[in-house]
């Protein structure tokens, strides 16, 4: 894990945000615009010139996972998907040529398992909260979570890290996450 965070903390820190995209699987989405905060079922891509991190639903493990190449396609497999336009938003679009300053990870794993059903040794690592500091001091928090939202308010409630829940973006609201009780969970 320590090997993949640093190569995404170099891709991040070295390199200009060069574009931002976002994917919706579902029909609808989330969205509190006063907050800056919207919750999909995708991905979202962060380009930085040559390459482009994406953290996306992968179809064939029924979870969050991610690449450093081709983009959500080969994540969201044969889902049906389409791009939101996310760029429209004021503060999104000014985060594009902009350096990322510090960058925090909360991680997660995942084991495959082999053809007679037995888990594997391998653990494949994903971040499922990422805070992404920009130096125009904005911050853009990525994360898996699994939450309820309040009807009147719009509160997310009691958010959780899940590496099989949605996908929260936030902008300049950094939203507390809790990480996810592995007690009575078996693996």
């Amino acid at each position: 894990m320590e090997e993949i965070a640093k190569q995404l903390t170099n891709l991040f820190t070295q390199n200009k945000l060069s574009n931002i995209e976002v994917y919706n699987a579902a029909e609808k989405y989330f969205e509190i615009k006063e907050n800056h905060t919207w919750i999909y079922r995708g991905g979202i891509e962060l380009s930085f010139g040559e390459k482009t991190f994406s953290l996306a639903w992968d179809h064939g493990n029924d979870s969050y996972d991610f690449n450093l190449e081709g983009g959500v396609k080969p994540l969201l497999k044969d889902l049906d998907f389409y791009s939101v336009d996310i760029k429209k938003i004021e503060g999104i679009s000014a985060l594009v040529d902009q350096s990322i300053v510090n960058v925090e990870f909360e991680w997660e794993f995942y084991q495959d398992f082999n053809e007679e059903g037995e888990m594997m040794e391998e653990k494949f690592y994903v971040p499922i909260g990422m805070n992404l500091e920009f130096e125009n001091g904005d911050l853009l928090q990525i994360a898996t979570l699994e939450t309820r939202i309040e009807a009147e308010s719009f509160k997310l409630i009691d958010p959780v890290y899940n590496l099989f829940g949605d996908l929260l973006i936030s902008l300049n609201n950094p939203i507390e996450i809790k990480q996810q009780s592995t007690e009575n969970e078996s693996f």
